[in-house]
């Protein structure tokens, strides 16, 4: 890839991430400072409008999120999802890819556990962001209320460096505030989503992976194919860890290999990796390929990947005018056989 093209996705990525932070959690930690910060005088119940706004508008930018990640889903699988519902692949909105997620009995929908799996993902992580954001802000109350602002702007007010200490004495509520954003909150999110799994890659995610990779030029491994499938089954992931006592991931690329071909005995990862590689069939297919509502169809192999075939002898002259095999042949065919011009080395 363009290094160029590189450092501005990263430039990109990066400024939209700040974006985030101030009109999400930067707010929540602006709000909270500021009714920590207001005279006594104040009713308390200010304060804790002006926080929970601040935590309302924060919930609203997450849920943003969720709509704009559930809006790129169904661009993304319109063309599968609009065969599977029977509509116009244009037409497929949110909520069409909701209904191909959890299914319809009364319309014979059955549910994709793969475009399901990611719609949970995205609402649990909605909501470990509104409780960690509510944690954040009752810890910035309670340390604010025990004066851990003043002793903060006590602390650095000592800085007598070129007069930042009379500053930054004022900043102790912000410094707290900021404090518990990053540490409690962050630290939440992290910490709880590792532990209920909600920051491990979806087999969506997985599938998005494989995109990047063949936009990349790169191909497509069975191993990547099987661990689209192995993410949206714990049953499967169960079975490996029983097998080797360890996850998938944590297995070496061999041991990798001998447990998914041990599982996959017909070669199917195989064969729909090379559809993928092929072109015939796109990541987005996945699935619905893997759970079996689509139909997968193996295409004849490309022509490189065929083994080159032995050379096969020219028939001589007689033989073409059908007089017979070589062994019916004797004086004239051995005079024709002189004719033919015998195959270069190397070429078939």
């Amino acid at each position: 890839m363009d290094p160029s093209r590189t450092i501005g996705n990263g430039l990109n990525n990066f400024i939209r991430r700040v974006q985030i932070h101030l009109t999400g959690k930067g707010i929540i930690t602006g709000a909270v400072m500021m009714a920590g910060l207001m005279p006594t005088f104040v009713p308390a119940l200010i304060p804790a409008i002006i926080a929970l706004g601040g935590i309302g508008l924060h919930m609203f930018k997450r849920l943003d999120e969720q709509w704009r990640y559930q809006d790129e889903m169904a661009l993304k699988y319109k063309e599968e999802i609009g065969a599977q519902l029977g509509i116009d692949p244009n037409a497929v909105t949110r909520d069409h890819v909701k209904l191909a997620a959890y299914g319809d009995p009364k319309q014979g929908i059955d549910p994709n556990p793969v475009l399901a799996q990611a719609l949970d993902r995205q609402r649990s992580k909605s909501w470990l962001v509104f409780g960690t954001a509510i944690a954040a802000a009752v810890v910035t109350f309670a340390l604010l209320a025990a004066g851990a602002g003043a002793i903060a702007g006590t602390a650095i007010g000592g800085i007598t460096f070129m007069g930042l200490g009379t500053i930054l004495s004022n900043a102790g509520g912000s410094i707290i505030a900021a404090a518990c954003s990053l540490f409690i909150q962050d630290g939440l999110e992290f910490i709880v989503g590792k532990a209920r799994g909600i920051s491990t890659p979806t087999a969506h995610d997985r599938i998005l992976m494989i995109e990047s990779r063949m936009e990349r030029g790169k191909t497509v491994t069975p191993q990547q194919v099987f661990e689209v499938k192995l993410a949206y089954s714990p049953q499967l992931q169960e079975r490996i860890v029983g097998m080797t006592g360890k996850p998938f991931h944590a297995l070496k690329a061999d041991q990798q290999e001998q447990i998914m071909n041990r599982i996959d005995r017909h070669g199917e990862m195989q064969a729909v990796a090379d559809e993928i590689n092929k072109g015939t069939i796109d990541a987005t297919a996945l699935p619905f390929i893997l759970t079996g509502q689509q139909a997968f169809v193996r295409t004849a192999p490309r022509e490189e990947e065929t083994s080159n075939p032995a050379p096969q002898r020219r028939k001589t002259f007689l033989e073409q005018l059908g007089f017979g095999d070589k062994k019916d042949q004797s004086h004239a065919e051995k005079i024709d056989e002189s004719r033919v011009v015998p195959i270069e080395a190397g070429r078939s």
